[in-house]
């Protein structure tokens, strides 16, 4: 994804380093606000982001404060400060720990007559 849009924003033009750092920045931003949820056209439907699990919870709005009770207001703002640690904490290694490469090779069995083998080699694909 990053690829293809630095290909399109930069297309074959020569950058300082700082000029780069910059596109770099926009493209790591775009990525990371690029929707996961559905889009919805209600205003308080916020649809959830890469970007709203790298960044921490600032604030968490209580619609009408005194309809609530108090056992259950605290209830609700300990379930909420859970998820605001919770929600970063399992994007960080459930998702993001998904995309990185694995490079170690697990399977170190010995090869026997018979055995099927890939053989390929890095510069094709």
């Amino acid at each position: 994804m990053m690829k293809d849009l630095l290909k399109r924003v930069l297309g074959q033009a020569h950058l300082l380093y700082e000029e780069m750092v910059t596109i770099l920045g926009d493209c790591e931003a775009l990525i990371n606000y690029r929707p996961l949820t559905c889009v919805s056209e209600s205003e308080h439907l916020v649809p959830i982001s890469p970007s709203s699990f790298l960044q921490d919870i600032k604030e968490w709005s209580t619609p009408d404060i005194d309809a609530i009770d108090h056992k259950s207001l605290n209830r609700r703002i300990k379930c909420r400060q859970n998820l605001q640690t919770d929600l970063p904490k399992r994007f960080r290694n459930e998702y993001l720990g998904v995309l990185v490469q694995r490079t170690k090779c697990r399977d170190t069995r010995k090869l026997a007559v018979g055995d099927i083998v890939l053989v390929s080699a890095d510069n094709f694909k």
